[in-house]
């Protein structure tokens, strides 16, 4: 059984994972939010409905009020999940239950064999049981990990989105923050108006933020709510992003520079790193964007292909499936 946090960044690795033990024939259920079930399902993966991800979704700005209302909406989810948790693993003891430290009511189970699943850099390795991290050793802060814990690198769950985008000719950046803060409507205009008359092609994702909202926008800026990221990092020159674990490791992936625009603490430990590295830039001020993405992409060719080939060499989801169900196999 897995049990991750009810939100998105973190569902992925999960189904990544549990995608692959179900091709191994391994029967695995997960407990998430009704709008993930399909993607689940499509994995064969069983959807325990439960929760909702709305409480991990944070809007322009920080009113108290919006702060409440988030509490109180992860309040709930936790009980709910909690619940369902509860009541199924009585029911239908599993072998194995994978959890996402966010979730830590595994411990209270006896007689049940627990892994944690960190969806990026881990901030403990406390405890007994195996951890598997979605993410390497290079992009993690110095510290004393112990031997329980397992890097297996990119946790790529399967693409969700069927959407295909036929790219103009040229240079083409990818503008992609993330599910959970949403970036003004006035902000991603000023992101997207500083490509106006550049030799750049933007696409851009608006994740909460009505296209529409926008207004007019250059012609060499295309604008959606969502976009396939994983396809297009693929094909695009540069990415800018928000620092997230998962983005930052499709990119990576792709070869593809990046320039960061994180909005917390762990994405700007995240974004710091990788500066280090030689792969990014910060984004700061829009000004001059396009100039800047020049230097960067000229700049660090030699740098993101070292990272690329480091990425594609991690165990992977595989491995990670294979981790799990000798673990299984033991208790």
């Amino acid at each position: 059984m897995f049990v991750p946090y009810p939100a998105r960044g973190h569902l992925g690795p999960f189904l990544a994972v549990a995608a692959e033990l179900a091709r191994l024939g391994v029967s695995v259920r997960m407990v998430l939010p009704v709008n993930y079930a399909g993607v689940a399902a499509a994995c064969g993966v069983a959807p325990l409905i439960a929760g909702s991800d709305r409480g991990a979704h944070v809007p322009p700005g920080w009113a108290l009020s919006t702060r409440v209302d988030r509490w109180r909406e992860r309040r709930r989810s936790a009980t709910a999940i909690e619940r369902t948790f509860g009541d199924d693993v009585a029911r239908r003891p599993p072998r194995l239950i994978v959890a996402d430290p966010h979730t830590r009511w595994g411990r209270a189970l006896p007689g049940t064999r627990v892994a944690w699943l960190w969806t990026t850099v881990p901030r403990s390795a406390a405890g007994r049981e195996p951890v598997l991290v979605n993410g390497m050793p290079t992009f993690e802060p110095p510290r004393g990990l112990t031997g329980r814990v397992r890097f297996h690198g990119p946790l790529l769950a399967p693409e969700q989105s069927p959407q295909r985008l036929d790219l103009p000719p040229g240079r083409v950046a990818l503008a992609s923050f993330g599910t959970v803060f949403a970036h003004s409507t006035r902000w991603l205009r000023e992101l997207a108006n500083a490509f106006a008359g550049s030799d750049w092609q933007l696409v851009l994702a608006t994740g909460s933020a009505p296209v529409a909202a926008l207004g007019s926008l250059p012609p060499n800026v295309l604008a959606f709510q969502t976009v396939p990221q994983r396809v297009l990092l693929e094909r695009v020159d540069v990415f800018l992003g928000h620092g997230g674990m998962n983005s930052l490791l499709e990119a990576a992936w792709a070869g593809v520079p990046m320039m960061l625009h994180p909005r917390s603490r762990e994405q700007a430990r995240n974004a710091r790193r990788l500066v280090g590295l030689g792969v990014a830039t910060m984004l700061g001020s829009v000004r001059g964007l396009p100039g800047r993405l020049d230097t960067l992409v000229e700049g660090r060719a030699a740098e993101v292909a070292e990272l690329r080939a480091r990425v594609r060499a991690a165990p992977g989801p595989r491995a990670a499936a294979r981790q799990l169900l000798h673990l299984a196999e033991l208790g």
